[in-house]
């Protein structure tokens, strides 16, 4: 994967790979230990968001921070509600949201 020096380009990245690629994993370590992992179903199409650490549970402000440098605006906001859980020594954050209409951010369409 290519290095990003921005989250939104990152996310941008991630995004557009699991748009090409449904129902694939995108995902991507942060310096701090944050992981985004994220896909996206096909029809309907869904993004399935999971932010997660070893260790120690990632905070409201890094899914409000993932949130404000989201790549598009998102209808109705950023999800309201998000589910936590522990697994092991892994904590996380997810979410589910409808996939906005976004097939003229990126060249092409999905398959």
């Amino acid at each position: 994967m290519p290095e990003f020096r921005k989250l939104t380009h990152l996310l941008d990245h991630l995004l557009a790979t699991a748009y090409q690629h449904r129902d694939e994993h995108q995902k991507e370590t942060l310096k701090g230990g944050l992981t985004i992992e994220l896909y996206i179903t096909p029809k309907p199409a869904i993004v399935h968001l999971k932010l997660s650490r070893r260790g120690i549970p990632p905070s409201a402000k890094e899914a409000e921070t993932v949130f404000k440098h989201w790549p598009w605006e998102m209808e109705g906001g950023p999800p309201s509600q998000l589910n936590a859980y522990k697994n092991a020594d892994e904590y996380g954050l997810t979410c589910q949201f409808p996939l906005s209409d976004v097939r003229n951010h990126w060249i092409g369409d999905a398959p």
